[in-house]
């Protein structure tokens, strides 16, 4: 049988771990463990670890949400909570929290840890933003078809009507009208191309 105990095992992981872990008791309000990944996360060091300060770093809109998850955790059940954080060297972050209630007689300990994801958060919001502009480039375009290619059966109706006399010469004037709209139409459907193939 091996001599390492499971827990020792089980710490070793945690220090390697590249997220953020830790153990807050929740009577005492102070960190009963943080591994050193938290210290460098939060660019602290372990005498300067106060819970008052990493309140602080979260954005003062996500506190409130932040807490109420903290306080209504339930023995057994992994929660998450997603909020912003200003890091000690003024760097914004996005964070995800998934922390956990270990209740042991009057001991109650949450346990958990911090994983930043700026940069998914970032890109999905980049690809909104694309997806957006994309979208409005779309409906500005089939705006512009309608309201083009509406012009061309108001010409062409003028067209029949004038053309009953074929030496009218509003004719070729309306005819010149129905080929520069149809110039201009088909040039934003080849604009519209490209860019949807790009």
């Amino acid at each position: 049988m091996s001599s390492v105990k499971p827990e020792s095992a089980l710490l070793t992981l945690i220090d390697l771990d590249p997220r953020a872990c830790f153990i807050l008791d929740l009577e005492s309000k102070a960190m009963a463990y943080a591994n050193p990944a938290f210290y460098s996360y939060f660019q602290l060091k372990p005498d300067g670890l106060k819970t008052e300060r990493l309140q602080k770093m979260i954005n003062k809109e996500d506190r409130l949400r932040v807490e109420k998850v903290c306080c209504a955790l339930e023995a057994g059940k992994l929660q998450h909570v997603e909020f912003g954080l200003k890091l000690p060297d003024g760097s914004m972050h996005v964070a995800e929290l998934a922390v956990a209630l270990n209740q042991q007689g009057s001991s109650r300990l949450v346990t958990g840890y911090l994983k930043d994801i700026t940069l998914e958060r970032t890109s999905e919001a980049e690809q909104k933003e694309k997806k957006e502009a994309k979208e409005l480039r779309r409906r500005t375009l089939r705006h512009d078809l309608a309201g083009t290619l509406g012009f061309i059966p108001t010409f062409t109706h003028l067209l029949l009507k004038k053309s009953e006399s074929l030496e009218d010469p509003q004719i070729p004037v309306l005819l010149s009208s129905i080929e520069s709209i149809s110039k201009e139409t088909l040039a934003k459907v080849k604009e519209y191309m490209s860019e949807e193939a790009s």
